[in-house]
């Protein structure tokens, strides 16, 4: 199945003036992208799907992923994440991308950085061998608020964040 997507490149200054809480720190812009999603809420929040790794496409350093989560773990913890219904975040950091997919259809949801830093964990613990330099990252999900699922992708800031289930 191909989701349709429509991105709107906005600053992250003017999304914050729109949403009060913290979206994914970055010195870069922001992507936010609607999707035509054909997942009922129901179905989407009943699916929990395992961590898995890519095996193909362009690498990052390791080293963006582990200062990434380091940042968000112990500078940012408890800042909160919003992502609309149906959307997708994305932020940049070095030569990393993180992207935060909702795939709900009706319900918008919240997580806080420290849970984005748990997601990028288990990406690194799984997807990324740390005696070499360099990862090509992976997926993994993580309950935002109230209790829907949001998956999280990592890949080459060069790439686009494909979602985990195209």
């Amino acid at each position: 199945m191909r989701l349709l997507s429509t991105p709107i490149l906005i600053s992250l200054a003017s999304l914050l003036l729109i949403n009060p809480v913290a979206a994914l720190p970055t010195n870069e812009s922001v992507i936010i992208s609607t999707t035509n999603s054909t997942k009922s809420t129901l179905e989407a929040r009943a699916i929990k799907k395992q961590t898995q790794c890519f095996t193909e496409g362009a690498l990052f350093p390791i080293v963006d992923l582990q200062s990434y989560a380091t940042q968000l773990k112990t500078n940012e913890f408890d800042k909160l994440l919003f992502i609309p219904h149906g959307r997708y975040l994305n932020g940049v950091h070095g030569r990393l991308k993180v992207c935060a997919y909702n795939a709900f259809d009706k319900e918008n949801t919240s997580v806080m950085n420290g849970v984005v830093a748990s997601a990028l964990h288990k990406i690194m613990d799984k997807c990324c061998d740390t005696k070499e330099p360099m990862c090509m990252g992976g997926y993994a999900q993580e309950k935002g608020q109230p209790t829907l699922y949001v998956d999280f992708v990592t890949r080459s800031s060069s790439e686009t964040c494909n979602k985990p289930y195209d």
